[in-house]
């Protein structure tokens, strides 16, 4: 069991070299590493858990990043990472900060583009609303409209009172 746990030590650590380099971060990202390292920050030993955490700064920088923070978020890591920034190894505390401060930033950003999005779609239903509102008015206005000119006509057929005293 030492043996396997040494391995797997190495391994991360050679994952965590690996992910600082952009064909290792590529290659890390595409072969859907993020749930075996949030479950390595979850059960692992403290080693592996300062390695994977070291790998998902890597990962959760560049190109990929909202893809992996997001990822992350869904597989239950902030409060792994909070746990790991408290009681971690120094370098471990480190990664963990790291990771919350992006995962902070994504959090407000998701946010706020989901307030954007909402206000966007009150701002299209009040526009729909007062199109159909005109679009109801409009028939009552031509009926208005039409009323008005048919009184209008009936009064210009009606004699004035120049007509009758003229009489």
């Amino acid at each position: 069991m030492e043996t396997e746990s040494g391995m797997v030590d190495e391994a991360l650590a050679i994952l965590a070299i690996l992910s600082g380099h952009p064909e290792g971060k590529t290659a890390i990202g595409a072969a859907s590493a993020i749930p075996v390292l949030v479950g390595v920050i979850r059960n692992g030993s403290p080693r592996n858990k300062e390695n994977a955490a070291a790998v998902m700064v890597h990962l959760c920088s560049g190109e990929q990043q909202q893809q992996h923070l997001a990822e992350a978020q869904e597989q239950g890591i902030v409060s792994l990472l909070e746990e790991l920034a408290e009681s971690g190894t120094d370098r471990g505390k480190r990664k963990a900060v790291q990771l919350l401060e992006r995962m902070n930033r994504f959090l407000k950003q998701q946010s706020q583009a989901e307030a954007e999005a909402e206000a966007m779609a009150q701002a299209h239903a009040q526009a729909q609303a007062q199109a159909q509102a005109q679009a109801q008015a409009q028939p009552q206005i031509l009926v208005q409209a039409q009323a008005h000119a048919d009184m209008q006509a009936e009064r210009s057929l009606l004699p004035t009172s120049s007509d009758i005293s003229d009489r």
